[in-house]
This record gives structure tokens, C-alpha cells and sequence, in this order.
């Protein structure tokens, strides 16, 4: 994905929106270059509920924890799974978050430059879609996980 970004960045395709990156500690030297003024370019954050309140839409990979994240702040999406995750775990997670009309779903050999820039222009700058996406949060079914697991842990330690 940083790939992607980098040739949308050095074409000027994304300068009707305003980018903060996380781009990874390995990769930040060979990408800062691309700083200006609607981009804002971070190796790691370690702030993130900070900067989740402070976003609209998010583009991200869809890791167990990102979606937890994206659920939490009720953030509207744009996931590309990684298409060599364990039993395509990834696949699913992004799935169910467009299942429940709050993520766009683009896969990993979909995503390319075409792809990418008009599905962020199409989301980013349609607020009725973006109020929408975020509102759908609200029907997200999540189980209490917390419970199920301690459930689990006691009936398997009273049970032997």
C-alpha cells in the first residue's frame, strides 16, 4: 500500500485531501521526502486513539486490531486485505465491516492506482456517505468477547 501511496503522492493525485501516513519505522527514510502540506508522514504513532478522533476516513490493511480500532472510533474505512494472511483472515475481517456498510473493501490485486485514487475522492468528499458509513457502527454486532474468553478460561480450569 505505501507503494501505491508514494506513486499517488509523486503524481499529484492526492492533493484534494489532506493524508496523515503512518508509514513504518523501516520505510520512513525513503519516504519523507514526500511531506508537504496536505501530508503528514509518521514513522509509528503511539497516539492513535489521539489521532483517530482527529480523521475521517482511514485506508488501512484489516488486522484483527485495526478493525477493534475502526469499531471502536466508529471510523468509516477503505480496507485492503493481505491477501497471504493466515486462512485469509484479513479477507473476513474487512467483510464483515462492509457487510455492515461501514468499509469499502478493495482486494490486495484490485488495489491498484486507478482503483485507489477514485475510491478515496468517491468516499472522502461525500459527506452523506461518510455520515452514513459512520453511523452504521452503531448496528455492528460485537459479541463480548471478555466474557466468552473468561468463560472459557474458568469452565476449563473447574473442569478438570
Amino acid at each position: 500500500m505505501n507503494q501505491k501511496i508514494k506513486i499517488a503522492l509523486e503524481n499529484d493525485k492526492l492533493d484534494f485531501i489532506n493524508i496523515v501516513w503512518i508509514v513504518g519505522k523501516n520505510n520512513y527514510e525513503s519516504l519523507k521526502h514526500l511531506k508537504r502540506k496536505n501530508v503528514i508522514i509518521y514513522d509509528y504513532c503511539n497516539e492513535m486513539s489521539s489521532l483517530y478522533q482527529n480523521i475521517d476516513l482511514v485506508l488501512s490493511r484489516s488486522g484483527a486490531m485495526t478493525i477493534a480500532e475502526l469499531i471502536k472510533f466508529e471510523k468509516p474505512s477503505i480496507l485492503v486485505p493481505f491477501k497471504f494472511s493466515s486462512e485469509n483472515h484479513q479477507h473476513f475481517n474487512a467483510k464483515f465491516l462492509q457487510d455492515n456498510f461501514c468499509s469499502k473493501l478493495i482486494k490486495e490485486d484490485d488495489f491498484n492506482d486507478e482503483t485507489f485514487v477514485s475510491t478515496l475522492k468517491n468516499l472522502s468528499q461525500d459527506d452523506r456517505i461518510l455520515g452514513s458509513m459512520k453511523s452504521n457502527f452503531k448496528n455492528v454486532n460485537v459479541p463480548d468477547t471478555l466474557s466468552i474468553i473468561s468463560n472459557f478460561i474458568m469452565e476449563k480450569k473447574y473442569a478438570l
